[in-house]
């Protein structure tokens, strides 16, 4: 559903009158001045990868289950700053905030049944791990917009700033005898501060007002893991899909 009104986002954009959209070229005033403006931004792929894994011990005799499980990423609005260094280049500054979010449920069962017998003696307990953070990241790109053949497609690269910061952890307790327990201890991140480097793809354009509208799509490779657990381990390939407008 966001990635739909994402691409809706995208095309009402495009599809606004042409006098406003094509009415004008983009060239480099005498005095150039910082452009303002914000982007509408969302992750292709989810922020965590899952899995489920299965163990078991004979001494005492028990088995686990442990299950991963992530939520879908939400589109994020991100203030931007840019400014043009030349008719072709430009650098521009960003600010995303992001909340990241895994589970761990883990079932633990004792005991062994007997075949022959209609009695069953496991017990099942089980612990849900709930983990929320705030990703706090800063992207520094530059812009380039020289290529005759490709009009105003760009490409773009820089570096990417991470913070992890705001961990909420809450943990719930379901014991075979009826007990329950519950606490907030938070959960460790590998680190709490990343950067990964940036690459992309976008197209400018530009209405007689001299607004701009940017549509991107771009690659993040993050150096080093955020969070990682049994069944659950942070992204370190990000491609994000943007819309961006300035003035």
């Amino acid at each position: 559903m966001i990635l739909n009104d994402f691409l809706k986002t995208v095309v009402y954009v495009c599809l606004l009158p042409a006098p406003l959209l094509f009415g004008a070229d983009d060239p480099t005033p005498e005095i150039r001045r910082p452009s303002l403006g914000f982007r509408i931004e969302y992750y292709a792929n989810p922020l965590f990868s899952t899995t489920t894994v299965e163990t078991s011990t004979t001494k005492p005799v028990a088995s686990y289950t442990y299950t991963g499980s992530t939520p879908a990423p939400k589109a994020s609005l991100a203030p931007m700053v840019e400014y043009r260094l030349s008719h072709h280049v430009s650098l521009g500054l960003e600010l995303h905030y992001h909340q990241a979010e895994y589970q761990q449920t883990t079932a633990f069962i004792t005991g062994v049944q007997d075949p022959n017998s209609s009695n069953d003696d496991r017990k099942t307990s089980t612990i849900k791990e709930t983990t929320r953070a705030n990703y706090w990241e800063v992207p520094v790109v530059a812009r380039y917009c020289g290529f005759r053949w490709l009009g105003n497609t760009y490409v773009l690269g820089g570096v990417e700033w991470r913070h992890v910061g705001g961990i909420r952890t809450g943990t719930e307790y379901a014991y075979a005898d009826g007990t329950t327990d519950y606490n907030e201890i938070p959960a460790q991140p590998n680190r709490t501060s990343q950067v990964a480097a940036v690459a992309g793809l976008g197209y400018r354009i530009v209405n007689t007002l001299r607004m701009k509208f940017t549509p991107e799509v771009r690659y993040v490779r993050w150096q080093g893991i955020a969070f990682q657990g049994i069944t659950y381990r942070s992204a370190r390939d990000q491609v994000e899909l943007s819309l961006g407008w300035s003035y």
